[in-house]
Formats: C-alpha cells, sequence, structure tokens
C-alpha cells in the first residue's frame, strides 16, 4: 500500500508528474471536487462527539502511543468515516501551530472534498492504508508534511468506522509511519471489539464551512483567518459534544458564518 515513486514535479497547470496510479487518481478527484493547489475548503463543525465508542477507543490507544513517541514530532490523529479529526495527541506545540494553521485540528473535516490528497482523505476514499509525502500533497499548503493514514473497521458490521492518521514534517523519516498507523488502528479496532456493547460510530449532525487559501506550513505561525464559504457539506448542523480529555484543538475562533 505504500506509495513510494521517485520525485514529484509539477507539470503545466500544476499537474502531478510521477505519481503511483491510487495518487494519480486521488488528484484526478480533488480536481473535480473543485479544489485547487492554492485552496482548501475545510469545513468545521465545532465540536465532535466524544461520546461515541470509536472515539473512546482511539483517544486511549492514542494516549499510550503519544507516550512511546513523546520525543518525536508526529501528530497522532483519529477521524471518523467521513474525514471529521475527532481527536489530535501530539508533544509537540510546533507541529500543532503549524496543523492548526492549516486547521488539521479536532472539528475540521479533512476528507479530500475538502483538503485534496492527503493520507486520511486517501485512506478513506480507497479504504486502504495510504501514506502521501511532501509533494504528493494536491494542496500546496499541506506539502510540508507526510501523512500515513489507515482505516479503523467497525466492530459491528465491519464498514470502515474512521482513520488512524499519523502527520510529521516532510523532512522527517517515513519508513515505519504506515505500518505504525496500520498497528494503531489495528489496535483500536481490537479495543472496540472488546470494548462494544453493539454502539456504531454516530454521524456528526452538523457543520459549517470555511474556505481558506494556506500558505505553506511554517512550525513558528498561528493559525490563518478563515473565511466562510458554502461548500459540499454546508448543510450540517452543528453536534453536541466539544472535544476535551487533552485532545488538542485549533487555536482561535473562526470566524462565524450564517447557518446554511
Amino acid at each position: 500500500m505504500d506509495n513510494a515513486h521517485p520525485d514529484v514535479t509539477l507539470g503545466q497547470g500544476g499537474a502531478a508528474v510521477g505519481l503511483p496510479t491510487r495518487l494519480r487518481a486521488s488528484w484526478r478527484r480533488s480536481e473535480t471536487y473543485g479544489l485547487t493547489p492554492e485552496e482548501m475548503r475545510p469545513v468545521f463543525t465545532g465540536s465532535v462527539d466524544t461520546g461515541s465508542l470509536l472515539y473512546e477507543c482511539g483517544h486511549e490507544v492514542l494516549r499510550g502511543l503519544r507516550r512511546t513517541l513523546a520525543n518525536e514530532p508526529v501528530s497522532l490523529m483519529i477521524t471518523d468515516h467521513e474525514g471529521l479529526v475527532l481527536c489530535r495527541l501530539s508533544e509537540d506545540a510546533s507541529t500543532d501551530r503549524s496543523l492548526d494553521r492549516v486547521h488539521l485540528a479536532p472539528g475540521f473535516y479533512f476528507a479530500e472534498s475538502n483538503a485534496g490528497t492527503n493520507g486520511l482523505g486517501l485512506a478513506l476514499a480507497d479504504r486502504a492504508p495510504s501514506l502521501v509525502r511532501a509533494e504528493e500533497h494536491f494542496c500546496a499548503g499541506l506539502r510540508g508534511y507526510t501523512c500515513a493514514a489507515a482505516p479503523v473497521l467497525d466492530p459491528v458490521g465491519g464498514s470502515v468506522a474512521g482513520t488512524v492518521n499519523l502527520t510529521t514534517w516532510s523532512d522527517s523519516s517515513s519508513q515505519l509511519l504506515l505500518a505504525l498507523a496500520q498497528a494503531t488502528a489495528g489496535s483500536t479496532t481490537a479495543l472496540m471489539v472488546a470494548r462494544g456493547s453493539g454502539r456504531r460510530v454516530r454521524p456528526p449532525r452538523g457543520a459549517r464551512c470555511f474556505a481558506c487559501t494556506p500558505t505553506a506550513p511554517t512550525r513558528t505561525t498561528t493559525p490563518s483567518a478563515r473565511c466562510p464559504r458554502r461548500g459540499p457539506s454546508a448543510w450540517r448542523r452543528p453536534a453536541r459534544h466539544s472535544p476535551t480529555d487533552g485532545c488538542s484543538r485549533s487555536s482561535g475562533s473562526p470566524a462565524r458564518a450564517g447557518r446554511h
């Protein structure tokens, strides 16, 4: 499932040259969603469901992994089946600030339709473990990162309940990142099986949409302003619960948008 390939170059119009089949297909899908390399359209819910079995088990598994990776600049995330980031854990403040800037944070949707080709979006689209490095990202604002993601399976029906996503700087080693994401996703599914009592992951009840034009990530920046714009999921209403219990969230309050 690794996306190893020669160095990516951008052809006329920003088209990717040298990408393997899965990534080329993802870039094409990103274009059909109306995205450009200069613009992402993250959808902001304002809150997430912290009472789901996926959140409970995923957060516990990530806490254990965070202790193991305490000195590494890796951000650990759980998302639901639509790409909504439920939880993000990291010991590296500069990584957190940079991810806040591109809105890869709890309460934001980061599927392909929102952020173009990225690790968790590709894992959900293909229902397979995915590694997206640096220039493989469709949107320029994500090309300073490497992301590895693997699906978490619903223990009741076997469908994809969400993903485990691991994000680090693009200049960091990624050799074991995908294997680590797969192992973490497997541990999350196993814990859901052990604790599950027929509960399913509840889909979010709502969202607000924000479009942004991110610049390349830096390690010392703060989140950019967010401007309201209608997007593909703008009709959702806010969910009931807010991220808690140690999960980081995007710093700053996004501009409020009217209900769509």
